[in-house]
């Protein structure tokens, strides 16, 4: 009776956090940002300032709306600030994310997890527990969708401090090579010529991201090995 009403308190929690991620994904067509005030309280309020409002703004908006909005801060945030403080301050504001959505995941949906696989949960806890740093590290980096392994890593055994861990030091490389291609500029983007001049003038860029680009795809087959 005991064990049937931890399963039921279990499901009851982890209903929430199924009804939070529809919300979140779907939300976003709904959503709509007045680009041109954006612009404006940034560009007209002093750079600590704009930075404080711009991670305020991002972490409560894309907290709530995963589809949407984050491509449109990132890249306001790239033509406004340029690559390098962009980097800074969404590096910033995806700490924050990571954070509330590893704990999101643990507090609302661990009992469930706990619930279904029952006695096998020791197993997979020791199985995460003992994944290599670099494995998640890996992930973090390159391939896989930071939300999805927010959320993903704090259903399992792994803990929050070493995933944070993960996330300071894996995050940086992949949100500044990103903000730096939206820096460039979308006609410049659409331009193969200006691109590749610009990627040519800039040639440790060029081979920075050309470096990132194989490490994608190595990442991307041991990860389909691993899986299947």
């Amino acid at each position: 009776m005991s064990s049937f009403f931890l399963r039921f308190q279990s499901t009851l929690r982890f209903i929430p956090l199924v009804v939070c991620i529809i919300f979140f994904l779907s939300i976003g067509s709904f959503f709509h940002i007045d680009e041109t005030a954006y612009k404006s309280l940034l560009t007209g309020t002093p750079l600590v300032l704009s930075g404080i409002i711009f991670i305020l703004l991002y972490v409560g908006v894309t907290s709530l709306i995963w589809w949407g909005p984050k491509d449109f801060f990132r890249l306001t945030s790239a033509v406004i600030y340029g690559p390098y403080i962009s980097t800074v301050l969404t590096y910033i504001a995806e700490l924050i994310n990571a954070a509330i959505f590893f704990n999101l995941s643990r507090r609302l949906g661990r009992g469930f997890v706990e619930s279904q696989l029952k006695g096998r949960m020791r197993q997979l806890d020791q199985a995460t527990a003992d994944t290599s740093f670099w494995w998640i590290f890996l992930m973090r980096l390159f391939i896989v969708p930071f939300r999805l392994l927010d959320l993903g890593c704090g259903l399992t055994g792994i803990s929050f401090k070493k995933y944070f861990l993960i996330v300071v030091f894996a995050s940086p490389l992949r949100l500044f090579l990103f903000q730096y291609v939206l820096a460039m500029g979308v006609e410049m983007i659409r331009d193969p010529v200006q691109w590749a001049e610009h990627l040519i003038e800039n040639s440790s860029i060029l081979w920075f991201g050309f470096a990132y680009l194989i490490g994608t795809v190595i990442m991307v087959f041991f990860l389909k090995k691993r899986i299947g």
